[in-house]
């Protein structure tokens, strides 16, 4: 029983099924609710990640940031590909793991965006805290399905692998442009690399000792124009006739079947000694029989008489 089974059989409370719809619902609900307040951001301010607020006693916002929606208010296209995209990955990576699993992964992300926090600090960046979460869980999917293919708004496919190579592209520049954004994306995304590294270190180890092993079986493989068999009188070879027929001489040298009768030092592949045949009785011998009690065998004989 692996870590994570034990840990699902003593806190299995803490699993919440279909965590990821219930949070990209609250994410699609405040940002209507921003829509019609004309974007006043109260729901922003009152749930984003700040470690100021949260050691002032608004402990709720250790969780509460994962609510605030990742897109801005005025782009509707990209919310609901969002909300569409995000509930896709959930429910992957839900039936690949479990309710629990995805849970404490969530769980991870949170505790990393709040080291984060404390650590660095976003700056009173709404969106970004979540905006990693999610992508946390898009990383998660393109290593367990690197193939499968999403058609972007309904039209363009393209892999979930490539998707991914996008997103961390981005995160990427970001980091090489501001270094201390980069230090936020690290310790932010530290429930994949704490997931997903180590399976990922051991699975390049097999990949690099199964290229070697290839290598070297490639190495070692005989070429196509190679021969097995040169006769040592006429130069034929087994590609010259595949029916030909070759004998070994006791100088070691290799005669092929019509110039192995001009060579007497070719060695004679007959067999000249009779094979032994071994039969088996059908049945079994008797046991040797007791002698008889001469003293009987006479008693017998006087009583005869």
């Amino acid at each position: 029983m692996t870590f994570i089974d034990r840990l699902e059989r003593r806190f299995g409370w803490i699993a919440v099924p279909g965590v990821v719809k219930i949070i990209v619902a609250f994410q699609a609900l405040i940002w209507l609710l921003n829509i019609f307040r004309e974007n006043d951001l109260a729901f922003h301010l009152l749930f984003y990640l700040d470690k100021d607020l949260i050691l002032s006693g608004q402990v709720w916002r250790v969780v509460s940031f994962v609510l605030i929606p990742p897109v801005e208010y005025n782009q509707l296209l990209f919310m609901l590909f969002a909300v569409i995209f995000t509930i896709f990955l959930g429910n992957m990576l839900e039936q690949i793991w479990g309710s629990f699993r995805l849970t404490l992964y969530l769980i991870g992300g949170i505790i990393g965006a709040v080291i984060a926090e404390f650590a660095i600090g976003f700056s009173n960046d709404f969106t970004f805290p979540t905006f990693l979460i999610i992508e946390s869980i898009l990383f998660a999917c393109a290593v367990y399905n690197p193939n499968y293919t999403i058609h972007l708004f309904g039209i363009i496919p393209v892999r979930l692998f490539w998707i991914a190579i996008f997103g961390a592209a981005m995160l990427f520049i970001t980091a090489i442009k501001n270094p201390t954004v980069g230090g936020l994306i690290l310790i932010s995304l530290m429930n994949f690399f704490v997931v997903f590294v180590p399976g990922m270190k051991k699975t390049i180890q097999v990949k690099a000792q199964v290229a070697s092993r290839r290598n070297q079986f490639e190495k070692a493989k005989m070429s196509q124009n190679e021969t097995l068999h040169l006769c040592a009188s006429c130069g034929k070879t087994e590609q010259d006739d595949d029916e030909l027929i070759f004998r070994v001489s006791a100088s070691g040298e290799e005669y092929c079947e019509e110039c192995r009768g001009m060579d007497s030092r070719v060695v004679n592949n007959e067999v000249t000694e009779t094979p032994r045949i071994y039969e088996r009785a059908s049945k079994k011998p008797r046991p040797a029989q007791r002698k008889k009690n001469k003293e009987r065998w006479s008693y017998d004989q006087e009583n005869s008489e």
